[in-house]
């Protein structure tokens, strides 16, 4: 079947909050993967709202460039990325039945997480290949695992795949719905930003 692409632009085709939305989706999978995207959104316009109002640099993420804060070193951008990722789970935590807790972990750990409560948010370089468009600088939420990939919640699929979007309920009996893979393959010092690797843990 050939592709048929939306006609009018939808929003946030040209801001990069794929940051925000990570977060947003880690913290659906492990509260309420089975809600419908328009059912959780509504519940949690609080904990957006103040995600939003914690990010420095606002205008970066609106005007496409990301969290790419224009800082020369990175050791300083990361550093910038590791407070801000801790700063919303601090904020989502608030008021909720559950705390979320962050830390991050290498490259080399990623395929041995366990999801049981856990899922994991990372940002892909431009050379990384999913199964449904190459990447340029993007941040996912990986919610589970098959047995040669990674299954990801992703927030830019929608506009790759147009009405051939798709959501698929990971067998791993937890409800949670991913709409992309990255291939184990793909796991690499070359595809992934090694320092902005974060497993979020619900307790």
């Amino acid at each position: 079947m050939k592709k048929k692409n939306y006609k009018i632009l939808p929003q946030g085709i040209f801001d990069s909050h794929c940051l925000q939305y990570a977060i947003m989706n880690a913290f659906k999978a492990l509260s309420e993967p089975a809600s419908s995207s328009c059912a959780f959104a509504t519940k949690a316009e609080t904990k957006w709202q103040k995600i939003i109002a914690i990010t420095p640099s606002l205008q970066n993420f609106s005007a496409g460039w990301g969290s790419d804060f224009r800082i020369s070193t990175l050791v300083a951008a990361d550093k910038i990325i590791d407070n801000l990722v801790r700063s919303y789970f601090e904020v989502i935590s608030e008021k909720t039945k559950f705390n979320y807790s962050v830390s991050k972990i290498q490259i080399s750990q990623m395929k041995s997480v366990n999801f049981t409560d856990s899922v994991l948010i990372f940002s892909l370089k431009n050379k990384a290949k999913t199964e449904y468009y190459d990447s340029a600088d993007h941040w996912v939420c990986a919610i589970g695992i098959d047995e040669n990939s990674f299954l990801l919640a992703c927030s830019w699929v929608l506009y790759e795949r147009g009405t051939e979007y798709s959501e698929q309920i990971s067998d791993m009996g937890d409800g949670r719905y991913f709409n992309n893979k990255l291939d184990f393959s793909e796991i690499n010092n070359i595809t992934i930003y090694g320092n902005q690797i974060y497993i979020i843990t619900k307790a």
